[in-house]
């Protein structure tokens, strides 16, 4: 199989306006009023005037020509490949420093397991990643993780996420 098979071609948005409402509250049966139970399309999505009006004229528009979410300029500033890019933690503990060098000040640490994401950046040959992470104040505190510890003795201390690694925002979260 080559990867031109697995490529998207085109990609499409859904649009909540093409969808009719769920069945009205007040042509419930008798068997469903004294049921107590909540059809799941009450449930899946909200009427037509709690989620607006989207002005998308069918329910399956293209959106080839939107574009992706990209990093903030602070985090591109100096990065070798301006992509975010997730990493898991596979050594048991790595530091979290100010700046780009193992002279920097430690800023914390970072537990084996743990996934953190950010961009690759590349100081006198040795890569470290670049990590934005928001505190409980709403500001952004940027650090950085040695990506690999062959320069000061150690192994590898990151390992690039697996695609089913990648944490994905669901239910509770």
């Amino acid at each position: 199989l080559s990867m031109a098979t697995l490529a998207p071609t085109s990609f499409a948005c859904f649009d909540w306006d093409a969808l009719p409402d769920p069945p009205d509250e007040s042509a419930e049966t008798a068997d469903t009023a004294d049921s107590g139970t909540i059809e799941a399309a009450e449930l899946a999505f909200p009427r037509r005037e709690e989620r607006g009006n989207l002005q998308q004229p069918a329910a399956v528009q293209d959106c080839s020509g939107m574009q992706a979410l990209q990093p903030t300029e602070e985090l591109q500033e100096g990065s070798a490949s301006n992509q975010l890019q997730e990493w898991v933690v596979v050594h048991t503990r790595v530091i979290k420093r100010a700046g780009p060098s193992v002279q920097s000040e430690m800023r914390g640490l970072v537990m084996q397991g743990k996934m953190v994401r950010g961009v690759v950046v590349s100081m006198d040959g040795i890569e470290w990643l670049k990590v934005q992470e928001k505190e409980t104040g709403g500001e952004f505190q940027t650090f950085y993780v040695l990506i690999s510890g062959e320069s000061i003795g150690l192994g590898p201390l990151l390992q690039r996420a697996a695609f089913s690694m990648r944490k994905v925002p669901g239910r509770g979260q």
